[in-house]
């Protein structure tokens, strides 16, 4: 809250001190006294990143202090403005706006150096470990995916569907991973490249080539299915997007979709 008032208030004195329309009794040099004092307040402000907690009670007496003088300005600025049009008290009201600000700089100025002084002790105090952390987070910055939590149980199920005793581990060992993006026709046309020689046509293939029928796309073998099957149970066990389960007895693999239908 102290900040925007702040920043607010910045703002609104430097528009009134570049309008080409300010009246010469305005008084401008209080007024870029005033500026200059916000300006400095806003710049040790924004130093602020980091309070640390031996520091947080006096921070929090302070921006009491600045958002009690900074409103106090916003409230004589505005009420001089709006009696600009009654022409008869300009001499007075510019008399009265004149002290007010005399005693808003008063103000403003002892909190403008306690400001600068705890951002001062702020920045020392965190400005190496904040220096530190930088230099870490640049030093340590990797684009490489890294799969966070689980890593044991992941690791587990990982030698277990690669063990000897495990009838797919030579799946899984050789079948390259494929990307989760990947849709199955793509990857089952790239285990079927690897197959040996495919069979001859069959009759009803050779009918349909006669009519000029596009023909139906082959169904795809248990053992390729099975292989795929495997290739994306790899690739969701390695994303932890998939929960499995070793029955101890037969070594089968009991996935999620088994459970369900099971009902364990």
């Amino acid at each position: 809250m102290a900040y925007a008032a702040v920043v607010a208030l910045a703002q609104n004195l430097k528009q009134l001190l570049q309008s080409d329309h300010l009246p010469p009794h305005y008084p401008k040099l209080e007024l870029q006294s005033l500026h200059e004092n916000v300006s400095s307040l806003q710049t040790s402000l924004e130093k602020f990143v980091l309070v640390p907690k031996n520091r947080r009670d006096a921070v929090k007496k302070l921006e009491s202090r600045i958002s009690d003088a900074i409103y106090k300005a916003q409230d004589a600025i505005e009420s001089f403005l709006s009696k600009q049009s009654e022409t008869e008290e300009i001499a007075e009201e510019q008399t009265v706006f004149l002290q007010e600000l005399q005693e808003i700089i008063e103000n403003i100025s002892p909190i403008r150096r306690d400001t600068k002084e705890i951002s001062d002790l702020i920045r020392e105090q965190t400005g190496d470990s904040l220096s530190e952390d930088t230099r870490s987070a640049k030093t340590t910055f990797s684009t490489k995916i890294k799969i966070v939590g689980q890593d044991k149980d992941r690791k587990l199920v990982m030698d277990d569907l690669k063990s000897d005793t495990n009838e797919h581990a030579e799946a899984v060992s050789t079948l390259p991973p494929s990307s989760p993006m990947a849709s199955p026709p793509e990857t089952l046309e790239q285990v079927v490249q690897d197959t040996s020689t495919p069979p001859p046509p069959s009759p009803s293939l050779l009918k349909s080539l006669e009519h000029g029928s596009a023909p139906p796309p082959p169904p795809p073998s248990p053992k390729i299915s099975e292989k795929v099957a495997q290739q994306y149970l790899e690739d969701l066990v390695a994303r932890n997007l998939i929960f499995v389960r070793r029955n101890t007895s037969n070594g089968y693999i009991k996935t999620c979709g088994d459970m369900m239908l099971s009902g364990t």
